[in-house]
């Protein structure tokens, strides 16, 4: 189930992601803007747990890769892996120090320049994540 709090222009995408690619845990949404609404001009920065087999099947489904999505795939609980585009890997999870709160929240630090850049400065920030969609959220089907 598709978080209701998410407008529908990613709902839509994340049902055809998700039915192209079973073995998908769950999708969260991760960056700067996962603590904001998002309108219709935003860009999407998405992170899913899925399987190495998974992150190839996105990798050839450019149906599904969008301009606007930076969809992230982590496949053995810990390497993370851009699906589409020219975006090299981006390293751990254990390195981002990913922690699961509850509730759907997830929070995670960042490396990046501390203002002004110019000074050569980095600083490590913590960013909140939300699930967009979860596996166990799905209606189960009796037998």
């Amino acid at each position: 189930m598709i978080a209701a709090a998410e407008p529908l222009a990613i709902g839509p995408f994340i049902a055809g992601v998700v039915a192209w690619c079973p073995a998908i845990r769950s999708i969260w949404r991760i960056g700067d803007s996962a603590d904001t609404p998002p309108d219709a001009r935003s860009s999407w920065d998405l992170l899913a747990f899925a399987n190495p087999y998974t992150l190839l099947q996105l990798r050839v489904a450019t149906t599904l890769h969008r301009q606007d999505v930076r969809l992230r795939i982590v496949t053995d609980g810990d390497r993370v892996h851009s699906a589409w585009g020219n975006a090299p890997d981006d390293g751990s999870l254990r390195r981002w120090e990913w922690t699961e709160t509850g509730g759907g929240d997830a929070f995670y630090s960042e490396a990046r320049w501390a203002a002004p850049q110019s000074n050569g400065v980095v600083e490590r920030v913590r960013l909140r994540a939300r699930c967009l969609w979860r596996e166990d959220t799905l209606p189960r089907h009796r037998v």
